[in-house]
């Protein structure tokens, strides 16, 4: 008798135990559209707050993920609990929760403020792992991979296949018929780097000369996506100048006169092979002239030649997306440091960046835009 009490107590508990689980699970309000974002978490007085890549503001954060894991990988990755810590993740802020950014799910875990800078231009998707090492750049239609069994750089024509299994994203095989064609797998399935527990949103299984490699996967850019967005430069003494590059190539440079009143000036934009940008613009006098800027990477613009009476020669336009979040505040006493010892970057993307065209990551503090709103709304009306 007392051994059947002890089970069902035993069973009793395992109830009460799953019903408080189960009460403690929150769904996620389905009223509200979710954005995919991406920044850095840190931690202040208890709260983990987040901040949309090159923003100023900050946004408290509720973790509406299915595992309550947000808080976890945080602490996972962060040795000093002020540091930054790159997140991708999906989520949407809620009014009626004083704009807590409600966050639904994590891709990407792992860098720094630094990482927002990171981008893959010109790829649908960039493969890679480091035991034995090896990367793939799946672009359209050609696939570049790089190893060291077999060693070598090798290029195929590639196209996308469809597929029936739910777990598999994407297929891409070589065309030119062989005996043993490329084949690579794009998994919707997380992929942790053994090297530094870094998440990334998809794995990578590599079918390469009759062999199997398994590593991880990250999305990849189109140019015109890449460069577009917003870029600001603040000269000593001078109004703001702030341009917008859309994907259709249009240009939107927004300033102030000597009386401080807004001047639009509008234009084209195209990307050279050399890597440089043109801007064929028009002043407020139907003028034609040309600007000639430098990609520099970290998110930056340098200005090279035209538009004299604005900025000299070698300023720096820096990159910023708005993040079209409602609400946010300034943290101004939150303290950015950057963690140096267990946030580097993903094999994925540091190994790549050793052997193809230089990934653009950098160590340098990111700073905020600071916007002229007046000048940012100037653009918005008149888009």
């Amino acid at each position: 008798m007392s051994r059947s009490l002890s089970l069902t107590a035993a069973l009793l508990v395992l109830l009460i135990l799953g019903g408080c689980a189960t009460g403690n699970m929150r769904s996620f309000p389905t009223a509200i559209p979710v954005k995919s974002l991406s920044g850095v978490i840190a931690e202040k007085d208890g709260t983990l707050w987040f901040r949309p890549c090159n923003d100023r503001l900050w946004w408290p954060v509720q973790d509406y993920t299915e595992e309550q894991e947000l808080a976890g990988y945080y602490r996972q990755f962060i040795l000093d609990s002020k540091a930054e810590l790159y997140f991708e993740l999906q989520g949407a802020v809620d009014p009626e929760q004083e704009n807590s950014l409600l966050v639904k799910q994590l891709d990407t875990i792992g860098g720094t403020a630094a990482t927002c800078n990171f981008q893959l231009r010109d790829v649908e998707f960039r493969a890679a792992s480091s035991s034995p090492y090896w990367v793939a750049d799946i672009g359209t239609k050609m696939t570049a991979v790089k190893s060291v069994n077999p060693a070598g750089s090798y290029h195929f024509f590639t196209l996308e296949e469809s597929t029936d299994d739910p777990l598999v994203a994407h297929v891409y095989r070589e065309k030119t018929k062989v005996a043993q064609p490329l084949q690579i797998k794009i998994l919707s399935e997380r992929c942790v780097d053994p090297e530094n527990g870094t998440v990334l949103p998809f794995s990578a299984e590599m079918k390469f000369f009759g062999n199997i490699y398994k590593g991880c996967a990250r999305k990849g850019h189109p140019s015109s996506e890449f460069l577009s967005g917003f870029y600001w430069h603040q000269p000593q003494d001078k109004p703001q100048i702030l341009f917008k590059l859309s994907p259709n190539k249009r240009v939107q440079l927004v300033t102030r006169d000597s009386a401080g009143h807004a001047v639009t000036e509008r234009g084209t934009w195209q990307s050279l092979e050399s890597g440089k940008l043109i801007f064929s613009m028009l002043d407020s006098n139907e003028k034609e002239y040309l600007m000639l800027f430098r990609w520099e990477g970290a998110g930056r613009l340098i200005l090279q030649a035209g538009s004299e009476h604005y900025t000299s020669a070698g300023a720096a336009f820096r990159l910023w997306r708005p993040s079209g979040l409602s609400g946010g505040t300034l943290l101004e006493d939150q303290v950015v440091k950057v963690q140096e010892s267990s946030t580097r970057e993903p094999a994925v993307t540091e190994s790549a960046a050793t052997v193809i065209d230089k990934a653009e990551l950098f160590s340098e503090t990111v700073l905020p835009a600071n916007i002229d709103d007046e000048l940012l709304n100037e653009i918005i009306v008149t888009d």
